[in-house]
């Protein structure tokens, strides 16, 4: 089962970074414990007489978070995860320090919701034994087709990215499509560093498993600015690392088939022109170390002001060695638009 490293107050604390308002984040957190409920239960519960909350139901179900579940009497329910992700999407704030606090918080709360999902399901499958549930848990994925591989290759991403994912899935047939984020729009320092964020995480179907992706800024000049790359290649570093926090704390439901015991990444410095594959002069490295139960592993992280045009600068890292040189060898010979859809 799902543990859950935060209290409710805190988890109702991490909502109201979403701009969502004390007893809409008090009813939305009944809802994730109970799962369906009657307006008048809401009532008791909050012991909240009269038709204010009614109000606020029915103000939920039009902002999506709730739904009704069954009328005469009218029961409401949560969304479906998938749903309540896309509402903590759509609030997300796309400036540095807002989206630093967001996306610290938002893996958590998905998390807290399946953790609630899961307590909940186990109630009602009382005949199945724990140590099913358990063997459940433990099992690795499962050996996919490349027709379901390439299904998880989002539509809108730019076509190169979709080309280049395809020849990662295509080149380690062990691998598969862990997530992925679509033309967000970022902004740093106050809006003076804008770029269009494209980023994919796969899964290696090794023992333990490792992962490793890439994440794709295009900005829209020509990056000439050592301090903008850099920045970036921070920026990209620091969610990486606060990905690792939260698979280290428990929070991370991609991940839940490993146990990361510790991680640490040290960042790396500028390197001469001529260590960079791509032959544009820009060039960071760092070093990833992890300890997944007893084993210790070391992967590596690269920020590369990679296209001919220098307007898209790209992160990549991967956990084992030569998972790394399969994506910098099949990145290196992409050809990079100087547009995104």
């Amino acid at each position: 089962m799902l543990k859950i490293q935060f209290t409710n107050d805190e988890i109702k604390s991490k909502l109201g970074v979403f701009n969502l308002k004390s007893l809409e984040r008090k009813i939305l957190m009944l809802f994730l414990e109970k799962k369906v409920m009657q307006a008048s239960k809401v009532q008791n519960y909050l012991s909240k007489k009269g038709p204010y909350i009614y109000k606020i139901l029915a103000e939920l179900q039009e902002k999506g978070w709730l739904e009704v579940e069954s009328l005469n009497p009218k029961h409401y329910r949560i969304v479906s995860k998938e749903k309540f992700k896309e509402k903590l999407n759509q609030l997300i704030e796309l400036t540095q320090e807002k989206l630093d606090l967001q996306k610290k918080n938002y893996h958590a709360i998905l998390t807290a919701y399946d953790a609630f999902a899961s307590k909940y399901k186990n109630k009602k499958l009382e005949s199945e034994s724990g140590e099913k549930l358990t063997a459940e848990k433990e099992k690795v994925t499962e050996k996919m087709s490349l027709e379901e591989k390439f299904s998880k290759i989002p539509e809108k991403a730019p076509s190169f990215i979709k080309k280049w994912m395809k020849e990662v899935l295509v080149e380690n047939e062990m691998s598969k499509i862990l997530k992925t984020e679509v033309n967000m729009g970022i902004k740093l320092k106050k809006g003076e560093i804008v770029f269009t964020l494209n980023s994919v995480e796969f899964q290696f179907n090794t023992k333990p498993l490792t992962y490793g992706g890439a994440i794709f800024c295009h900005f829209p000049t020509e990056v000439k600015d050592t301090k903008i790359f850099n920045q970036t290649h921070v920026y990209n570093e620091d969610m990486l690392k606060m990905a690792y926090t939260m698979e280290e704390k428990g929070f991370s439901d991609e991940k839940q088939a490993r146990s990361l015991k510790s991680f640490r990444v040290e960042s790396g410095l500028m390197e001469k022109a001529g260590d960079d594959p791509s032959g544009n002069g820009q060039r960071v490295l760092s070093s990833i170390f992890l300890k997944i139960n007893s084993k210790e592993i070391e992967g590596k992280l690269t920020t590369l002001n990679i296209s001919e045009n220098k307007d898209w600068i790209v992160t990549y890292w991967a956990e084992k060695p030569e998972f790394f040189s399969l994506i910098e060898n099949l990145l290196l010979g992409l050809e990079y638009s100087s547009s995104v859809p």
